[in-house]
């Protein structure tokens, strides 16, 4: 009998340490899990919010190469400071598309129009994201918004 009162105490320490290191770790991780969690949350929102705001610069900045032409008789602008006069874009709007977006300032809008496309995408590039994202809204493509324009002009029917 002495010797069974004497075994137990013996195991217990193990079992003591192997809970107060598997609570431990359990307490270590649980926090770690929530901010890997955050970090991913905020990460992943980051980057959304970047791509909203991307896909609206361009949208914009065809709408006003569309704007443009159709206030100055067809014409392509010649370069950025052409594009806020045809419409109300405050000047800081225009200075954060300049650092956003490329555009092919060299563009003919009459071999744009005639362009064929081979694919579902529009035949030319004269819009993009400078990061080189395809970023862009379901009917936001810039390139498209400026081929349906140039191709309803030369088409009025």
């Amino acid at each position: 009998m002495f010797k069974s009162d004497t075994a137990a105490p013996l195991h217990r320490p193990w079992r003591l340490r192997a809970w107060v290191w598997f609570w431990s770790l359990a307490a270590l991780a649980l926090p770690a899990s929530c901010v890997i969690a955050s970090w991913s949350i905020c990460s992943s929102v980051n980057e959304s919010v970047k791509n909203i705001e991307e896909a609206h610069a361009v949208e914009l900045t065809a709408e006003l190469i569309i704007k443009h032409m159709e206030t100055n008789q067809g014409r392509w602008p010649s370069c950025w400071e052409d594009l806020p006069r045809v419409g109300s874009v405050r000047p800081d709007v225009v200075i954060d598309l300049q650092k956003r977006v490329a555009v092919n300032w060299s563009a003919d809008p009459r071999k744009l129009a005639q362009a064929k496309a081979v694919t579902d995408h529009p035949p030319f590039r004269v819009v993009w994201l400078k990061n080189g994202s395809p970023v862009h809204f379901e009917d936001g493509e810039p390139n498209q918004m400026i081929l349906d324009y140039l191709r309803r002009e030369a088409n009025p029917n």
